[in-house]
């Protein structure tokens, strides 16, 4: 056995492991059940739950939303610079712009996020009972909606019965996400670079799942549902780094790249909708302590944050899906590739096609619209250099 799939399956293992323990923890633990919960035992749970919401909201801003963006950017600037090539570098820039600078991560995302408004929205059409409450409590909803636009008070908690759909909503956002993350450690080409991004996954991987368990508990699931929900849920980054270990002989890019990044767009607009209309209102429902509250989702936010630092700072050159950062000597080149590929090589197609190769190899086209400024003082000393790395004389 190869080491580096020893590594891998070590990897999948973990996963596993860190995952059920962490998800089963709140689950099989009575001292997590808000219902019996009393006094300071209660107000310790509604902190805690406070800080798994900052967790959530970290997660969802500082790792899924920050990685479907760069990956819909990769994709797209990678689409851009091939249409280039195929037209011989002569398709006009003001089109390329256009195409470059239109924000479609952020569609993406703002689909997925409409997406279960939707289906959720179409759910309480389709079945008016079940939207929980009587006449009574929708007039007290109402009334402290109301009374909420005169003193600023807090909002009114999710419906019972939307809760556990949108914590269902939650965990096929997460499931996805983890999918590709898996998906990540299993398409690795060496030891030390599987090993430091299954860090980076497990790192913030046990504090999401965990909010996960405690938000089922909260919300009333059956304790065997609840458990079978985290099983599920454990299986899915396991079966990324089987996928990765299935296609990592052959070309991991294929046509995986684009639909991957759509994908994980629609699962972070997804897991926002859930975070900003169950989870944080839920926890900023009651009146009690609100600056404590406050701190704590603070917190969790933080550590999320601080996590995705690290994860930029460690996580090595050649990972895929947006957990992987380049090399700051490989986007530097590239830079200047880019930059020749505007400025100087349409003169020389052969330059042109190496330029090509190396940013399509190294996946940093996202960073053309960013080099169309940049300043015209060193052109004299790049195409030498140019020429002298692609091996091909320079053009009179």
């Amino acid at each position: 056995m190869e080491p580096v799939l020893g590594v891998k399956i070590g990897c999948l293992f973990a996963l596993l492991v860190l995952t059920l323990v962490c998800g089963l923890i709140p689950i099989c633990f009575k001292w997590f059940q808000m219902e019996a919960a009393r006094g300071r035992h209660r107000q310790v749970l509604s902190l805690l739950g406070c800080i798994s919401a900052g967790i959530f909201l970290g997660a969802g801003f500082m790792h899924m939303t920050a990685e479907a963006l760069e990956g819909i950017e990769s994709e797209i600037q990678k689409i851009v610079m091939q249409n280039r090539t195929e037209s011989g570098g002569n398709s006009s820039g003001d089109a390329n712009s256009a195409y470059t600078d239109y924000p479609y991560g952020e569609l993406i995302i703002s689909l997925g996020f409409f997406s279960v408004f939707f289906l959720e929205s179409l759910a309480l059409q389709c079945c008016p009972g079940a939207h929980g409450g009587s006449k009574v409590q929708e007039e007290e909803v109402g009334g402290a909606h109301v009374l909420g636009l005169h003193s600023h008070g807090p909002l009114p908690s999710p419906s019972p019965s939307q809760s556990p759909f949108r914590a269902l909503i939650l965990l096929l956002s997460l499931s996805f996400h983890s999918v590709f993350e898996g998906l990540a450690v299993g398409l690795q080409t060496t030891v030390v670079a599987t090993v430091q991004l299954c860090l980076a996954v497990l790192a913030h991987k046990g504090l999401i799942v965990f909010g996960v368990g405690l938000r089922l508990v909260q919300v009333g699931t059956a304790s065997r549902w609840a458990v079978f929900c985290i099983l599920s849920f454990a299986l899915m980054s396991p079966l990324g780094v089987a996928l990765g270990l299935a296609v990592a002989g052959g070309d991991s890019e294929g046509g995986r790249g684009l639909a991957q990044a759509v994908l994980e767009g629609v699962a972070a607009g997804t897991f926002l909708y859930v975070t900003f209309l169950e989870i944080l209102p839920r926890e900023l429902a009651g009146p009690e302590a609100p600056l404590v509250k406050w701190g704590c989702v603070a917190a969790g936010f933080a550590f999320m944050a601080l996590i995705a630092l690290q994860d930029a700072v460690d996580t090595p050159r050649g990972t895929n899906s947006g957990a992987g950062k380049k090399h700051f000597e490989v986007k530097k080149w590239n830079a200047v590739a880019l930059w020749a590929w505007d400025i100087v090589v349409d003169n020389c197609a052969i330059c042109r096609n190496h330029i090509m190769d190396l940013c399509i190899e190294c996946q940093l086209t996202r960073h053309l619209p960013l080099l169309k400024n940049a300043p015209f003082v060193t052109f004299k000393h790049l195409l030498p250099a140019l020429c002298v790395v692609t091996k091909h004389p320079r053009p009179s």
